[in-house]
Order: structure tokens, then C-alpha cells, then sequence
């Protein structure tokens, strides 16, 4: 064999071995993808657990809304197709009965994201509002909670839609969603705390609409499109870049707790403060009581053993567990004069030495208080429940009235 040939030859066993290698690694990065693609453990344990979150699944779709960037859908039809025995709206967007049953009652109303709505709640009738409605016979109290909604939401409902109802008692139990933002907002986007959960996502689809809407995906690069999971995985396995532009150092860089860190929970919990303040001064303006409430949130619990600390929602591993404990202490820490606000943070400590949390490939929750970092189930609620009438049966008018855990 000649020099020149024997070159070829031994070019073309390169290119050739060049593209075996190539496809062997393409067919196990797209083998990796349908891994990572398997079904979710949570999806696939079948029992109790699973049929409460095929029921709730159509509650954390997030549609379109004028008023609040995100709500239950605007076609009533579409809204009603979403009911189920466990779980239901009316056209109104209050979760089970709404006002139908009301009766003679004083309204109240429930505002709030998920602990309001009863997210996870084994029916309508186990939610906050439902055992308060069971206790006594003062107020009819009607749900106008709604999953995954942060203050600002439960501020403009109370604007547009529940101040036109006149109650005479206004309850607004948050914190969670709000404490969850806070840095991937002002981090991550540089979006103003206050926005909805996923808004970065519907501005990334569509920011002048005389333009029209376009896909996200058309200006992800083709291998994100073609292998998202696989995408995503390697991302969190290689260092971040640092942010800031010329300011980018040790404290800026998205994996190092730093000065914008901090300045995220500060206007987050500004924010925040600024929500409630609203509708307390609108409602004491029309005469109607108000209370506001942090919710209970597992990672602020004590007496919950170590291995149930992680099960369901974890928080971003990036901020580890400082985060909800920090906005939740500068909440309590800023409250303004005047306000009547209870804190339930950590609630349940005084109600367990050792706090039942669900364990998700377990049969199903029973007597368990949380199913993961923010959601309660009924024994939660209904303790909730308890504690807020005695608070509303108490009726004082003090200012800043926070309880702390010890009462």
C-alpha cells in the first residue's frame, strides 16, 4: 500500500472511530434524558398521596389573569371542568361553597396562597375556612385563597373583588411564597419583590406584544431544546458565573450568600409589610377587622426531627435554610404600629414534641400535620382553625400584636 493510501487509510478509521464515539455519546446523553424523564416517584406511589395530587393538579395551572397575572381560568366553563370531590371553585374563585351557605353569618373572608386554599386538604370541607365554619355559628368564613399566589396577588384581590363584599373581617395568612421569592426575584431576574411566581417566564415569552408571542425555546441554543433535562443537570454541576458585571466577586457570584442576597429578603419583606398595611388601613377605612398572619412553614419548626426536614419542597440548595428564617424574623422584627398581626411560623412547636410530617413514598398522610415545607394537611388546618378563632374571639385592638411561639 502506497504512503498516500495507507494516510487515507488511517484517516478515514479516524473520522469514522470520530463518529462512533460522537453517536455513542449522543445515544447516552439521549439515554441520560429519558432517564431523568422517568416517572416521579411522587407520581407513582400510588395510595391516597397520589390521588390528592392528581386532584389538585389543576389548581396549579397558572392562567392568564388581568387583574392579578395569574388566577383560575377566565372561561368559567373551563374553570368549573376543573372540580372534583376533593377539590373545588366556584365561578367567584372561592374554593368550595363560597358564600352560598352563609346564611345570616357575619362574612369573612380567607385570603392567601396555598395554606389559605388548603392546598393538599383531604376535601373542602378539612380547609381552614371549613373547620372555622364548623366552630361557631358568628361567620361564615369564605376561601379566597389561591395556590402559589405571593401578597401583592392577595392585596389586589381584596382591591378589586373583596372590598366590594363589605365583610366585617378580613384574615390574610401568607409568608411562605413570599419568603420563596424573595431571592429568586431580586437575584436572579432583577424583578421588583412583589411579582408572581413564574412572571420571568411569561415576560421570557412575550415583553412588547405589538411584536407578538414567541417561544422561549426559539432562542435557547438546540442542545437545550434537544436535551433540557440533561441540560439543567449539567448547569447545576458546573460553577456559576459570577453576576454584577465589574462588581462580580466572591459575595456576588449566585452560589456565596452576599450583600444581594441580603437586599433581596430586605425589599421582599418591605414588600410584604407594605401588602398587608394596604388592606388593613382599607379595611379599618370600611369598618372592617382585619388580621394578618405568617404561616406556619416546616424549616421554622424545632421539633421537627431531622429527617423529615427535607422530605417534599426543599429550599433552594444554593441558600441552604436562610432564607424564610431570615424574612420571617425582619417580618416580625418591621411590623408596623397599629397592625393586628400573629405570628404562626412555628406554630406547631407548641403542640408537638416531635411534629408529624408526611414522608412521601409512605402510604399517605393520616394524622400528619405538614406534607412538605409550606402545605398542612387537615390535623394542621384544623389547629390553625383553632388558634384563629381564639384570636378573633379575643377581638383586641392592640398594636402590633404579634404572638410569638411561646403563646
Amino acid at each position: 500500500m502506497s504512503p498516500t493510501k495507507k494516510k487515507s487509510h488511517t484517516l478515514f478509521k479516524v473520522v469514522l472511530g470520530t463518529l462512533i464515539v460522537v453517536q455513542c455519546l449522543i445515544l447516552a446523553l439521549f439515554g441520560v434524558e429519558m432517564w431523568l424523564n422517568r416517572p416521579n416517584p411522587q407520581q407513582t406511589e400510588g395510595t391516597y398521596f397520589q390521588q390528592l395530587q392528581k386532584a389538585y393538579a389543576p389548581f396549579t395551572v397558572q392562567h392568564i389573569n388581568p387583574f392579578y397575572t395569574f388566577f383560575f381560568p377566565l372561561d368559567l366553563n373551563k374553570r368549573r371542568s376543573m372540580n372534583n370531590p376533593i377539590c373545588s371553585v366556584d365561578d367567584n374563585g372561592f374554593r368550595g361553597k363560597g358564600m352560598e351557605r352563609r346564611g345570616e353569618r357575619k362574612l369573612a373572608i380567607l385570603l392567601g396562597g396555598s395554606t389559605a386554599f388548603g392546598h393538599y386538604s383531604s376535601s373542602d370541607s378539612t380547609t381552614i375556612d371549613s373547620w372555622l365554619n364548623r366552630m361557631q355559628d358568628e361567620y361564615w368564613f369564605v376561601n379566597a385563597g389561591v395556590p402559589s399566589w405571593n401578597s401583592t396577588q392577595a392585596m389586589f384581590r381584596y382591591c378589586y373583588q373583596i372590598i366590594l363584599l363589605k365583610p366585617e373581617l378580613v384574615i390574610m395568612i401568607d409568608g411562605g411564597i413570599d419568603a420563596g421569592l424573595a431571592i429568586e426575584q431580586e437575584i436572579e431576574y432583577r424583578i421588583i419583590p412583589g411579582v408572581s411566581e413564574n412572571f420571568a417566564k411569561l415576560y421570557n415569552v412575550v415583553d412588547d406584544i405589538n411584536k407578538g408571542i414567541q417561544s422561549p425555546k426559539a432562542t435557547e441554543p438546540i442542545y437545550k431544546r434537544a436535551l433540557p433535562r440533561v441540560s439543567k443537570w449539567i448547569g447545576s454541576k458546573l460553577p456559576q458565573r459570577a453576576s454584577g458585571g465589574s462588581q462580580a466577586g466572591a459575595e456576588n457570584t449566585l452560589g456565596v450568600w452576599g450583600e444581594r442576597q441580603e437586599k433581596g429578603i430586605r425589599l421582599a419583606v418591605e414588600r410584604y409589610i407594605a401588602n398587608h398595611e394596604i388592606v388593613a388601613r382599607l379595611c379599618q377605612s370600611n369598618g372592617t377587622r382585619y388580621i394578618g398572619i405568617f404561616a406556619p412553614i416546616r424549616s421554622l419548626h424545632r421539633n421537627v426531627r431531622d429527617a423529615d426536614k427535607r422530605s417534599g419542597i426543599a429550599l433552594d440548595p444554593r441558600w441552604g435554610e436562610k432564607v424564610i428564617p431570615k424574612f420571617h424574623q425582619q417580618t416580625i422584627d418591621s411590623l408596623p404600629a397599629g397592625i393586628e398581626y400573629y405570628d404562626m411560623g412555628s406554630f406547631f412547636d407548641s403542640k408537638y414534641d416531635t411534629i408529624p410530617v408526611y414522608q412521601r413514598g409512605t402510604p399517605g398522610p393520616d394524622k400528619h400535620i405538614f406534607i412538605d415545607e409550606v402545605h398542612l394537611f387537615d390535623p394542621g388546618n384544623k389547629l390553625v382553625a383553632e388558634q384563629i378563632w381564639q384570636w378573633v374571639k379575643q377581638g383586641e385592638k392592640t398594636k402590633n400584636a404579634v404572638q410569638t411561639k411561646e403563646n
